[in-house]
């Protein structure tokens, strides 16, 4: 069986909106939920968190090890050798690529894509195009040695600050653009973390989230308290 490991790309140095992945979000940090999130989904053989070794993210490196999350630190700028270097210290069969800014991930939605990329024979599969659940529900999924491939073969610029534009272009890869047939639609709505508005509104999600238990919550279960007419709207 391959081993499939989830590497959450994480820093603190957003420009706008910086440090966002240490804000709190009720009584947790943003990275924290993603964490408790990503971690729980079932196809998953490990979960680490992937960020640098600049100093700006020494912070986000002692809170994770005081909490006992796995993390490994590389290249700030080339984040495409981070997250080779990361596979190759987890020693990864199957990468899939998370971020840490979209606190109200589902660990279904993981695993509905883990799922479909595991039952063909592709090196590469997304959630994203076209959405099919909202911005920040989003799941890429490759094999090691695509990512390798990327590596290679990238060029400087979006390619290796990105990790996966290669990936999304080449021709001799062989990709699966996965849309979600199960649960409510959402691919309209933004759940990701950029400004400060984005933040006052998973924090009025996850402040009726955490009324509801301790988690993790499934897609359906925030739709559920995304529908409710009491959080904010989110932003345009």
């Amino acid at each position: 069986m391959p081993r499939i490991v989830a590497l959450i790309q994480a820093r603190t140095s957003s420009s706008r909106l910086p440090g966002k992945v240490l804000l709190p979000i009720g009584d947790r940090p943003m990275i924290g939920r993603v964490f408790d999130q990503v971690s729980a989904a079932g196809k998953l053989d490990q979960c680490v968190v992937v960020t640098s070794v600049d100093a700006s993210d020494d912070p986000l490196a002692e809170w994770l090890s005081s909490n006992n999350i796995q993390f490994f630190r590389g290249s700030l700028a080339d984040v495409l050798s981070r997250f080779v270097d990361a596979a190759r210290m987890t020693a990864a069969d199957v990468i899939v690529r998370l971020t840490g800014d979209c606190p109200l991930h589902s660990p279904d939605t993981i695993d509905d894509v883990v799922d479909a990329f595991g039952r063909g024979e592709f090196d590469y599969a997304s959630n994203v195009d076209p959405y099919s659940r909202p911005d920040g529900q989003d799941v890429e999924v490759m094999t090691r040695q695509a990512l390798e491939s990327a590596a290679l073969n990238g060029e400087p610029g979006p390619d290796r600050e990105h990790v996966t534009p290669y990936l999304r272009r080449a021709p001799q890869i062989k990709r699966l653009y996965f849309q979600h047939r199960s649960g409510p639609g959402g691919g309209h709505l933004r759940w990701t973390v950029d400004n400060p508005a984005d933040l006052a509104y998973v924090r009025s999600i996850w402040s009726e989230l955490d009324r509801l238990g301790p988690g993790p919550h499934t897609y359906e279960a925030i739709m559920g308290v995304v529908a409710d007419p009491a959080p904010a709207a989110p932003p345009a």
